[in-house]
């Protein structure tokens, strides 16, 4: 028998600093790219498999780039602009 709202008290309990790495942008740039519902052709079931990741993780991705567009409004395409430069920061 599941705990009602377990995942919901986890989540909240959870308090500590999240490290975003280059692997991290480079998928948020991908989903971008190729989802549907930012103007690609791939679905979440497809983009899944064909990136080997779960849909969980694609979900929780997805969660974070809406977060994240909707503090800075930025569209799709400035967004990717946007991690790209955060990925050069790194490198040098």
């Amino acid at each position: 028998m599941a705990a009602k709202g377990a995942g919901d008290k986890i989540r909240e309990a959870r308090t500590g600093h999240k490290f975003v790495t280059i692997k991290n942008y480079k998928l948020r740039i991908a989903i971008l790219k190729e989802l549907k519902m930012f103007g690609g052709s791939l679905n979440h079931t497809q983009f899944a498999k064909q990136y080997d990741i779960s849909r969980m993780t694609l979900y929780r991705y997805l969660e974070e780039i809406i977060k994240d567009m909707e503090c800075s409004s930025f569209t799709p395409k400035q967004q990717i602009t946007f991690y790209r430069d955060r990925i050069k920061e790194w490198q040098n």
